[in-house]
């Protein structure tokens, strides 16, 4: 009975010695992938703009997403207010856009990835922020080469009663290392 006892203690801290040592090699390897990811190779940008509507629940704390009123019951327009495309004469429109680098692991392992993230222009034209809204298949992977690239990208500034304003839009950036530049 003694030796049946200690023999399972002798295999569960064997067990333990093995996870505690996959962990720490599986953290190790996350690091400097994320250290080494501008060396990465580059593969192709696609974006899918949208006007905000398939991101509705999630509207940054930040930022105000709902236009306030005045004490006349006009509408004011407030300094950090961004207007969503459906407020606007005419959206932004994206004029240039960096290319994407792909995490090492991603483009080595050839998993696909999507990030949408909400991005607030400014009127003149230049990212000013960039929410993460929703990842795809991933947490942790995608996010920091999205973001590299979203707050780098240039837009046309929107455009209501003729003068430029903040806009904000949804957009969605699919990793994909087959497709290649």
């Amino acid at each position: 009975m003694q030796a049946s006892l200690r023999d399972r203690r002798k295999r569960l801290a064997l067990a333990l010695a093995v996870s505690s040592g996959l962990h720490v090699s599986v953290m190790l390897a996350l690091d400097t992938l994320e250290k080494g990811r501008h060396d990465a190779p580059q593969a192709g940008l696609r974006l899918t703009l949208s006007d905000g509507a398939a991101a509705r629940g999630a509207p940054p704390e930040a930022l105000p997403t709902t236009q306030p009123r005045g004490t006349d019951g006009t509408h004011e327009r407030a300094e950090r207010y961004y207007y969503r495309n459906s407020e606007v004469d005419v959206p932004a429109t994206l004029v240039s856009r960096p290319p994407i680098v792909i995490p090492e692991y991603a483009y080595h392992s050839r998993l696909i990835g999507t990030v949408r993230a909400r991005v607030f222009i400014g009127a003149s034209g230049a990212v000013d922020t960039v929410h993460i809204v929703d990842v795809r298949p991933v947490r942790g992977l995608f996010e920091a080469a999205a973001l590299d690239a979203l707050r780098q990208m240039r837009y046309r500034p929107a455009l209501l009663d003729g003068r430029p304003v903040r806009n904000q839009k949804v957009v969605e950036v699919t990793f994909d290392p087959r497709e290649e530049i």
